[in-house]
């Protein structure tokens, strides 16, 4: 069971009406309370022991509630045990008031506000991402030009294009203006600081014949269920509160080799195995993202407010549309290229 330990801050002004919310709760989740001392402005504060599930209703009825009052803030800390344990809750106090849970509650594993936080550190562009990014391009090169795949596996695990991908998935469901031009801007600035090491490196060393190469010059089904799957395990690994650096790999794998392998080739000035190559990075980038919004979608990310959820529904069905055509386009190209001599 996932733990957190929720923190209640407001001003004095606003105690009386938070303290009327908090009451509804009815049962012995504090662990940790103060309502003000002997100074009159004192402010409140108020921490609760909860299940993840539950935590993320009461954050946000009461982000509703309070989110304009004056000092009002919730601080959310992860909880690794506590004695004596929680027991399970059966139902859903907050929203259910003693009904089963929703569907879409028993998908929720992590707060909304964790989760944004978490892929907003990773999809950011800094100095960290853009060295990782290169490193990751000169090993898979390497290990690339040398058919060695142990150190192409290598370049996987330093690989950081899940935070990006993963921050364009989320921006979608949620309606996330500034998230998608981050993740955006992080994820295009990753794909060139990957391509343009391995062209560098395949105009300097040339090409040698080597399996690991030769298997990013083709692109058939197989690829397709591959990045949808990485997709699909990126999303919910992470929405579980898994380590990133584990779920990455998973990710880099369908993107990293075949960014390395079309800088090879271009680099070497073999335009055909490059546009293979190319292909093959593509077709994994539009099953990566179609799976991450689908997932996101069937977890039942959404925003707070039902004006975003609005605004979030119309883009995440646009997104949808624009990433499905085009994976049709890319399955289409990859089917006339089986059939062609």
């Amino acid at each position: 069971m996932s733990l957190r330990l929720v923190e209640i801050v407001v001003n004095d002004a606003g105690k009386d009406r938070v303290l009327a919310e908090l009451d509804k709760l009815e049962d012995d989740r504090f662990v940790s309370w103060s309502a003000g001392g002997e100074e009159e402005n004192e402010p409140l504060r108020a921490r609760i022991l909860m299940e993840s599930q539950a935590a993320a209703g009461l954050l946000d009825k009461l982000e509703k509630l309070f989110s304009g009052e004056k000092g009002f803030r919730i601080v959310v800390y992860p909880v690794q045990a506590t004695i004596p344990r929680l027991e399970e809750e059966t139902e859903d106090v907050e929203n259910n008031n003693g009904k089963e849970p929703t569907n879409g509650q028993r998908k929720e594993a992590i707060i909304r506000e964790e989760l944004r936080a978490s892929v907003q550190e990773g999809a950011e562009l800094t100095p960290v991402f853009a060295l990782l990014a290169v490193l990751s391009s000169v090993v898979a090169s390497i290990g690339l030009l040398r058919d060695a795949p142990a150190v192409v596996i290598g370049a996987m695990v330093i690989a950081p294009l899940l935070g990006p991908n993963v921050g364009l998935a989320l921006a979608t469901v949620l309606g996330d203006v500034n998230l998608s031009r981050t993740s955006l801007k992080t994820f295009g600035a990753g794909i060139l600081l990957v391509v343009i090491p391995a062209f560098l490196l395949g105009a300097i060393l040339g090409l040698e014949p080597s399996a690991e190469l030769s298997a990013r010059t083709g692109v058939g089904l197989s690829d397709l269920a591959l990045a949808l799957a990485a997709g699909v395990a990126g999303i919910v690994s992470l929405s579980q509160g898994a380590a990133t650096a584990l779920v990455g790999v998973m990710v880099a794998l369908a993107l990293v080799p075949p960014l390395a392998a079309c800088g090879l080739f271009a680099g070497a000035g073999a335009q055909a195995p490059a546009l293979q190559a190319g292909l093959l990075a593509l077709t994994n980038v539009v099953c990566l993202n179609l799976a991450g919004v689908l997932t996101f979608a069937l977890r039942g990310v959404r925003p707070l407010r039902w004006v975003e959820q609005k605004k979030a529904r119309s883009a995440m069905l646009r997104a949808l549309l624009f990433w499905t055509v085009l994976l049709l386009a890319v399955g289409t190209v990859i089917f006339l290229n089986t059939r062609l001599p």
